[in-house]
């Protein structure tokens, strides 16, 4: 018999054999917008328990809500797959909250889960395949410097005048079939000082030791609106089903034009630690709001940074 409760972001449901979500936004547009958009184009999801390695929960403190994460075995989950570790708690779909008066119901759905992800042995195993299907209603993501666009099996990067010349220089339009693709990662901006997410793909067959920053890379489009971030969060996740439901066959003709165009060490590297301008600016950020940057100050050093993108 299915079990059912209403909490803060979704409606729960819970049979003994899968957790039921069907999400509710209206309350969360301002606080929570990427949230929001991707509780959108999701809508309702099917979990079975044996695609969960565990329950997380952060009991309510003062006035505050807890917080319940299910947390996916590693290849269970496309999106997860496809966001790593950059997807913050607020807005992973996978997570809801609960109020203080939900205490003890809260208590007996996760004592009840952790029993039936005990029972079916397989927490700490690999996934071999998705086993929670997300819906493919997003098959666009607008981005700043372009749009990526799914069609079947392919996949279609347009450009915006501003885009980088690199990109620019191999047409308006740059088409990968999904078969030719070898991964797909999706990282977070932070719009407040600067910087800029992305969607990056990666081509089958494609040298190791040659990475290209998203912002010159012909297989990657920049994000910078909530919205943005949160359908790239969706047609990455989309990509990874599609992949998996493909056999991979490399496109020789894409791959040399591709590896031809960045291998002559010219490009400036992809993102590390110590360079990537993103992170540089998110510091900036932080140093401006803690008072050790004048508004001036951090408005100069943020032009020098986007100068030289």
């Amino acid at each position: 018999m299915k079990k059912e409760a209403k909490f803060r972001r979704v409606r729960f449901g819970w049979d003994g054999q899968s957790v039921s979500l069907d999400y509710s936004t209206d309350i969360y547009e301002k606080l929570f917008p990427t949230y929001a958009h991707i509780a959108r184009g999701i809508r309702s999801l099917h979990i079975p328990v044996t695609a969960l390695a565990d329950v997380k929960v952060e009991p309510p403190l003062g006035r505050l809500d807890g917080y319940i994460t299910l947390v996916p075995r590693q290849g269970a989950s496309a999106l997860h797959t496809a966001v790593s570790s950059h997807l913050l708690p607020a807005i992973d779909p996978l997570g809801f909250n609960f109020s203080s008066k939900q205490k003890r119901l809260t208590k007996r759905y996760v004592e009840e889960l952790r029993r039936a992800i005990q029972s079916h042995g397989l927490a700490d195993t690999p996934a071999k395949d998705f086993l929670i299907h997300y819906p493919e209603r997003v098959t666009q993501c607008v981005g700043r410097d372009g749009s990526m666009h799914l069609d079947g099996d392919t996949v279609t990067i347009s450009w915006a005048a501003f885009a980088d010349h690199s990109k620019r220089s191999q047409g308006p339009h740059w088409r990968i079939p999904i078969s030719a693709l070898e991964s797909v990662n999706w990282q977070p901006g932070r719009n407040t000082a600067g910087g800029y997410g992305f969607v990056q793909l990666r081509l089958s067959g494609a040298p190791p030791q040659l990475e290209v920053h998203p912002a010159e890379d012909v297989n990657a489009i920049l994000l910078e609106s909530e919205e943005s971030h949160a359908n790239g969060v969706l047609i990455a996740t989309t990509l990874l089903q599609r992949m998996q439901r493909t056999d991979t066959c490399p496109a020789p003709s894409i791959l040399e034009v591709w590896t031809q165009l960045y291998s002559s060490g010219s490009k400036r590297p992809a993102p590390q630690e110590g360079n990537d301008p993103v992170k540089r600016l998110h510091r900036l950020g932080e140093l401006r709001d803690a008072g050790l940057l004048t508004e001036d100050e951090f408005q100069a050093m943020k032009k020098e940074i986007l100068d030289r993108l």
